[in-house]
Order: C-alpha cells, then structure tokens, then sequence
C-alpha cells in the first residue's frame, strides 16, 4: 500500500498525470486509499484476482484536434520535443462515449436515446428480443428505450454525481450516471 501511494503521489505531481484509481477506501466510497485517488470499483475495474493495483489516465482538453473535432488527450508521445497530443488514455466524454445503432421491427425508429449505455447493455438487449428473461450474472440491462413499445426515451432517470477528490495542490472528478441501478461513467478530468 505504501508504494501505490508513493506511486499515485508521484503520478499527481506530473503535469501529464491525470486522474488516479487505486483500491477502495470502503464501501460504497468513490475514493480510493491514498489521497487524491478514486476507487478503482467506480469504474468497474476492482478485482482481487485480476484487477491493477493503480491505473492512471491522461490530461484532456475539449479543444479540436487537428481535423477539427473536439476532445484532445494530452500525453507525451514523442520523446522529449514531441507536442502533448494523444487520441486516447484519458477519461474524455470523447473517449468513454460510444455510439450504438440498431435497427429492426423492435427498435424505435429515428430514435436518438442520450440515456447513459455501455457495451454491457448489449447481450441483455438481445437477449429480451430473443425472450430469454435468465440474465444471472450479465452486468448491463435491457435498453428498453431503444425499444418499440419502450419508455419515453427522454423519461429515463438519470442519476448523475461528480465526485471530487484532492491531496495538497491536486484535485481530480469523476462524473458517474446511473440509470435502473447500472452505474456508468461519463467522463474524469483533472481539476485547475
């Protein structure tokens, strides 16, 4: 534990560190251990057997990149001279964003749902098509909204927090969303 703290000190002290995630705190808290970390089961990454003990992002920008399009990681990829740019390692909503597509008689048409979704949702969407209702041990949940006969795609509750942690100088946030008690991130930035 000393070394994963030492580690993440070190990790906060260095301007392309971004956001750090080390084990719990304790239950149901979103910080980790040493100061200034979030816990590594907010993202879904806590595991005794197979899990980091630390994972670290990259810096963000929402600036465009040079086709125009927003979001730029900020990480050394050059040696030493080489401009901070990147396309990925960070916690951007460019980068936890995806975009799902789905067609057929059962999905609503021309639908756009902004409800939170992962990848996760995938296999128990297909599944309630198929009928099957055993979902024992699947983590994502059916996307009802996307469905004919569903809910109103802009009624889904959407429980969204931001989380703040800091040691000394640095500060770190995580925005989390929760939709039907599956929790999803949206996005964790490096405050100041």
């Amino acid at each position: 534990r000393a070394r994963i703290a030492r580690l993440a000190r070190f990790l906060q002290g260095r301007d392309w560190g971004g956001v750090v995630f080390t084990a719990g705190g304790g239950a149901n808290d979103p910080r980790g251990a040493p100061p200034g970390t979030f816990s590594l089961e907010l993202i879904h990454l806590a595991s005794a057997e197979r899990g980091p003990d630390l994972l670290f992002t990259f810096p963000w920008t929402s600036r465009p990149n040079a086709f125009g399009v927003p979001g730029t990681d900020l990480a050394l990829v050059g040696g030493t001279s080489a401009p901070l740019v990147s396309d990925h390692g960070s916690m951007s909503p460019w980068n936890v964003r995806n975009t799902f597509l789905a067609w057929g008689v059962d999905f609503k048409r021309r639908a756009t749902v902004r409800a939170s979704a992962g990848n996760v949702d995938v296999a128990p969407t297909i599944l309630h098509l198929l009928g099957i209702t055993e979902r024992d041990g699947l983590d994502g949940r059916v996307l009802a909204e996307a469905l004919v006969g569903g809910p109103d795609a802009e009624q889904i509750a959407v429980d969204t927090r931001v989380h703040v942690v800091e040691a000394g100088a640095y500060r770190a946030a995580i925005q989390v969303s929760t939709v039907d008690d599956r929790r999803y991130v949206d996005k964790s930035w490096r405050v100041g």
